[in-house]
């Protein structure tokens, strides 16, 4: 069986508004990793796509991009989309469907939705409008908070042990040029 390996990675800077369109953003994350890697684009025979806020035709993007491809794949996981295009590429690789797998995602979503291939509202299906909507669902954020909410009171954890968590990702971003966010943040400022 052919086993799979992570050949390299990269990313692109994170910006809050970009003039960037979503495929911009993964052709250069593209070309960075195959930078990284020395892997020449006709190398390349599957893709992942992991953007929840793009539609499902994987195939035309990966054309669009210039890939010729044997497999595809749209990860719509949400915020464990870019752990299972990984999975799902070693799966593809291992079973013998692709050689080598770019997963890539990301997106501009804040503004300039015209430059986007197609403009994707969010998924309103069975699960969101029965058992998340009716409860306020205001996005991640607030889904998120809910969860946080209930551990903190099943266990007691506070605030301050929570925003040791951010403290320490803010402290670790401060060393990628890429980050967004890089200023200090002290557990006060995360309260």
């Amino acid at each position: 069986m052919t086993r799979a390996v992570i050949a390299g990675a990269a990313e692109t800077t994170f910006s809050r508004k970009s003039e960037k369109a979503d495929l911009q953003f993964m052709a250069e994350a593209i070309r960075l990793a195959m930078d990284d890697t020395g892997i020449p684009k006709s190398d390349i025979n599957g893709i992942v796509f992991c953007a929840n806020v793009l539609p499902d035709d994987s195939s035309y993007m990966a054309e669009h991009l210039g890939l010729a491809v044997n497999w595809t794949m749209k990860a719509d996981y949400g915020g464990a989309s870019s752990v299972m295009s990984i999975a799902r590429a070693v799966e593809a690789i291992e079973a013998g469907r692709a050689d080598v797998v770019v997963c890539v995602g990301g997106g501009n979503r804040a503004d300039f939705t015209d430059l986007h291939h197609d403009a994707v509202s969010p998924p309103i299906d069975y699960a969101h409008r029965s058992f998340i909507l009716p409860y306020g669902y205001g996005g991640p954020n607030s889904q998120f908070g809910m969860v946080q909410r209930l551990h903190m009171e099943t266990y007691g954890t506070t605030l301050e042990q929570l925003g040791k968590v951010s403290v320490t990702f803010r402290k670790h971003a401060a060393l990628n040029d890429n980050a967004l966010l890089r200023d200090p943040m002290t557990i006060d400022d995360y309260i």
